[in-house]
Parts: C-alpha cells; structure tokens; sequence
C-alpha cells in the first residue's frame, strides 16, 4: 500500500478505535473496509491476467508486413473496467493501433492485432504488453508488463536473379545446349548414325528395324553447385557508402543462393561478419531447397560489420574442400591481389570462380587478374545475363 493510501486509512482505523462517536465509528469502519476491499479487488485482479503471443518467432523480408496477436484473459470472476494496452514495437513500423482501451469481462478475453514491418534489415524485438488500470474507485491503480517478446527477424529483400550457366556437371536438371552434358537416363530420339559417334550410343534394335545405324541422342542437362562467399568487413569497403554498399552485397548473395534454390541446385554460404558480437567466418553447409535457405537469411539478418579485412585463409578453413564443377560466387568489395590469388587457388582448376563487386568507385585488381567480375546493380533486380 503507497505512502498516500495509509495517510487515510492510519486515521481512518483510529477513529473506529479511539472515538466514542458513533457515527465517526461508522465512518472509520467504512473507509476502512472501502480500502480493504479495493485492495483486494486490485490485487486479485492484477494476478488473474494472463497474457499470450503468437507468434513469439517472427521472420519476414525487408518491407514485408507480418501479424502479431496477443490474447488478454481474464481468469477470475471480477469485471475489470477500462484497462489501458500499450505495445513498444522499437525501430519496426507499426501497421495498425498498438494502443487500445478495452474492459474485461469475468473470465472473458480480448485479443489485440497489429501488423509490422521492417524498413531496414536486422533482429528487433516488440513488446511486452503494459496494462494499466484499477480498481472500480481508482484508489488502487496497477500497472504491469506481460506477453513476454516477439523476435523479430527482417531479412534482405529478395529480389530476382539472372545467371549465365556454361558448364558444370554432368547428369544434373538443368537444361544445356553442350552436348558434352547428355544425360542418359533423360531420352531425346533418334538419328542417323554420324561419324565418330560413341557406339555404345547406338540403338541395335532400331539399327536392325530400319537398315540403318541410328545413334540415341539424350537432352544435354547439368548440374551446378554454388558456393557464395559474403564478405563483410569494413576494411575491404570504402569509407563512404560503406552501408549501401554491405546492404547491396546482402541482397545480391541472398538473390544467388534463391537463384540456385529455385532451380534446385546444391548451394552452400559462407559469411564473414559479426555475429552475435564475435567476428565469425561462418560456413554453412551444402544443401538444397529453399528451407536450407532459410538459415541462411537468419544468420543474414543478424550480421553486422566486423573490423578487419577478410583472411582467406579463415574463409577457406571454413568452407573445406571445394567439389569438382562447382560455381564459387566472391560478393563483396574489390579485394587485393593477394586475397585474390589465395581464393582462386583454392578453387582453380576444377571449378569457376565468380566475382560480383559492389558499385563502388576504386580500383578492382579483378581487371589485372583473368577472372570473371561483374558489378552490383545499385538497385532492382540482378540480371547478369
């Protein structure tokens, strides 16, 4: 009981103690139970809240919107009038009231809805709930947090993705118009036999059917594992523009490994950044469809820029041996030669080793050395046809 509150009910106890006046003694004795009663109904009030979320994991895109729902139950048979419900939502925009005035019926519920959206990539947290209110006098106000947080994480945006594809392996599912890449197992026709065809190619039963020699022909199709190195250190970066320009290499590897989802490739990531407040080079392993993606834009939309420049020999540690045929995609600023020469070391020859620099003004050694580079679109989709 506040400081206030015992001011009046000290003299209130004393004049039904002390004073031989009835009608004071009366007086005494009804403040006295008015307080003891509004007390009470606040306290068992105030414990018989109960407060829920769904969902207490949220993850969308840049700019998307997402619900949040939380349920108020009353669970005692008391009416509380005029409750007053706040949610903090932090740095993420608020669609809709997350501030409203309600009443609760004896053991009955509300449920609060809201939207938010993400402007800018990150982890955030909304909540908890804070509710004020009283008893029926207001002699006794409450005020609690409830409802726990929802964590909040915003990926990149996700934009479209357009890449050439030249080799790889064979026997894959994407389509391919070098017919070193034929798939047995994926029949195309028949044809007339040419010279210096292999003659395990050759259709006997056709052959004898027809007269001639008929070669099979197969659909040409490879396939083409990704690896996406995301470079995220400050040093590496110009000082100016340094935001938009980690923000762009975020889309642009998150547009990558959706490109290779949506054509059901193997792809695997790693992340050179800070994660969780340790500078990390984290590897994540190969995998396909577009719930292995999903880890990855989490460990995206909690990075942040670590100091340093990127060490090859960490991001090489992490990412193991490089397979046979497969496509490694280097996104970030322009490196030095160095750090060139030590990755494309690990990569050559048996493999293709891509760069996608971010638009920046300065020198790319990339021109010096025969690799393949492209520049990173400022905006929109990524064509790199």
């Amino acid at each position: 009981m506040k400081i206030a509150r015992v001011w009046i009910a000290l003299p209130a106890v004393l004049m039904f103690a002390l004073v031989p006046v009835a009608a004071l003694q009366w007086a005494g004795a009804f403040i006295t139970l008015t307080l003891l009663l509004s007390a009470g109904y606040s306290y068992r009030a105030r414990a018989g809240i109960s407060v829920t979320r769904v969902p207490l994991l949220l993850s969308c895109f840049r700019h998307q919107s997402e619900q949040i729902e939380i349920r108020i139950t009353n669970r005692t048979l008391l009416p509380i009038a005029h409750v007053s419900l706040s949610e903090p939502t932090g740095n993420l925009t608020a669609e809709g009231r997350t501030a409203h005035v309600v009443s609760l019926p004896a053991r009955g519920s509300v449920v609060m809805r809201y939207s938010i959206r993400g402007t800018h990539r990150g982890t955030y947290r909304t909540g908890p709930l804070r509710m004020k209110a009283s008893d029926p006098l207001g002699i006794f106000p409450w005020e609690i947090q409830a409802g726990g947080e929802t964590a909040v994480s915003v990926y990149p945006a996700l934009f479209a993705c357009t890449l050439p594809r030249a080799r790889g392996l064979p026997a894959g599912n994407l389509a391919s118009s070098n017919p070193l890449y034929a798939d047995p197992t994926r029949y195309r026709g028949l044809r007339d036999y040419i010279r210096g065809d292999d003659i395990r190619h050759i259709s006997w039963k056709a052959t004898a059917r027809t007269g001639s020699l008929k070669t099979v022909e197969h659909l040409p199709a490879l396939f083409l594992p990704v690896i996406v190195i995301l470079n995220m250190r400050s040093d590496d970066y110009a000082q100016r523009g340094r935001y938009a320009a980690v923000e762009r290499c975020l889309e642009c590897a998150a547009a990558i490994l959706r490109h290779a989802a949506d054509r059901k490739q193997r792809f695997a990531f790693v992340l050179s950044a800070r994660l969780d407040g340790r500078q990390v080079d984290l590897a994540f392993p190969s995998g396909s469809g577009h719930e292995h993606m999903v880890l990855m834009l989490r460990a995206m939309a909690g990075a942040e820029i670590a100091p340093g420049r990127m060490q090859p020999a960490a991001v090489l540690s992490a990412m193991g041996p490089v397979s046979p045929g497969s496509r490694v995609c280097y996104v970030g600023p322009a490196l030095e030669q160095d750090q060139l020469l030590r990755l494309n070391s690990a990569v050559q020859p048996h493999s293709d080793f891509e760069l996608f620099f971010a638009s920046e003004k300065r020198h790319m050694p990339a021109v010096v050395l025969p690799l393949p580079f492209r520049r990173i679109p400022e905006h929109g989709a990524f064509d790199f046809a």
